[in-house]
């Protein structure tokens, strides 16, 4: 480390706790809905007596009932929330779930008992009773508000239900389309990283191998080759949301050797890269590095003053672990540039690639900058 720290450096960190993917979508959907009906529809195998003689009555009105609360639900879930409550008819949503709420409980109250009379269940309760009354023990039937009271609050939690679930899915849906949208911005904001990594960079370049031809033309030859091995990356190895590490890494080595040839000796750079083939298995974002290796050579190099950049990457198991650490020389304490794009694209592209499973770490003060990054691959 060529400067000391100290205490006053400013954080500035970025960290999502780890997460694991849940599995989502259609199928887990309709999972769901048939384990729900599936406990549901078996309920009479496990609390019927088999001391009950009748039971088709009973079995009867129990999928009866069922069968009319699952529709109530689906029409609401299906129709009521979708056409009314998410199109800002809310009064009417709420009007027609009470109007079928009642119309509900009048089936069930004069159609029901007449299909599925439940004399078999009276008869068992009259001969409860009359043991009881041998004991001197009196049990008073429920009173007949009971029956509609519950038949209410049945099919308010049903609608209430089906209201949740729909927001909860439209939330999340809305959330997918913006993570979309801002995956496209990001696509186009990377197109413009391409053509700006960097003009200048391009510039200075090419006028330093101008010089060279002259002077050493075996080192202007291999500079030609690497820069002609840069653009033809940009060009066709970052078109994809991932790209292999190791054409990363020559990327990287490449971009480092070529802005070293217009440094004085006052500048120590030092990179510890990995090599390319302990990492031909692993991709990541294309040009993700990079905006935090071409930000220390802007900001951490002079021709004056004696200055450093250290760049260090290792892989562990589905994990990198990146570090650059620079001298600095004007005000860079904030994150992002006014108006630049690159740091921000990097930390933007980590939030949707990589959600939970990385750490950004910033510490900057004024002779230094230090980023950290810790990505768990997935």
């Amino acid at each position: 480390m060529h400067c000391a720290m100290n205490n006053s450096y400013i954080w500035q960190t970025y960290t999502i706790p780890m997460s694991k993917k849940i599995i989502s979508g259609k199928t887990l959907k309709i999972t769901i809905h048939l384990l729900i009906w599936l406990l549901i529809l078996s309920i009479p195998s496990f609390f019927l007596s088999n001391t009950i003689d009748d039971k088709g009555h009973f079995l009867g009105r129990f999928y009866f009932r069922v069968l009319m609360n699952g529709l109530f639900f689906y029409i609401s879930y299906l129709v009521f929330v979708p056409q009314l409550y998410l199109q800002n008819k809310k009064l009417i949503y709420l009007l027609v779930s009470i109007l079928s709420v009642v119309f509900i409980f009048i089936i069930d109250a004069f159609l029901v008992e007449r299909i599925f009379p439940d004399d078999e269940f009276r008869r068992i309760m009259g001969h409860v009773n009359e043991v009881l009354a041998q004991q001197n023990i009196d049990i008073r039937p429920p009173f007949p508000e009971m029956k509609f009271l519950g038949s209410i609050v049945l099919n308010l939690l049903l609608a209430g239900s089906a209201l949740g679930i729909r927001l909860a899915e439209a939330l999340s849906q809305k959330e997918d389309t913006q993570k979309e949208l801002e995956k496209q911005r990001l696509a186009t904001e990377l197109t413009m990283l391409k053509n700006q990594v960097s003009p200048h960079f391009f510039f200075n370049t090419l006028n330093n191998i101008y010089s060279l031809t002259e002077s050493n033309p075996d080192k202007s030859r291999k500079a030609i080759l690497k820069l002609s091995r840069m653009m033809r990356y940009l060009l066709y190895e970052t078109n994809n949301e991932l790209t292999p590490l190791s054409k990363e890494i020559d990327f990287m080595n490449d971009y480092i050797e070529l802005m070293k040839l217009r440094l004085t000796n006052k500048v120590v750079v030092n990179s510890s890269l990995p090599f390319k083939e302990d990492c031909d298995t692993i991709s990541i974002p294309p040009l993700l590095l990079i905006p935090f290796i071409e930000n220390a050579f802007k900001h951490g190099v002079s021709n004056r003053e004696a200055s450093f950049i250290e760049i260090n990457m290792t892989i562990g198991i589905k994990k990198i672990e990146f570090i650059c650490h620079n001298s600095k020389f004007e005000n860079v304490s904030e994150i992002i540039e006014p108006g630049g794009i690159g740091l921000e694209n990097v930390q933007k592209r980590l939030e949707l690639i990589y959600p939970g499973n990385f750490s950004l770490h910033i510490q900057s003060n004024q002779n230094d900058y230090l980023v950290r990054l810790s990505l768990n691959l997935i």
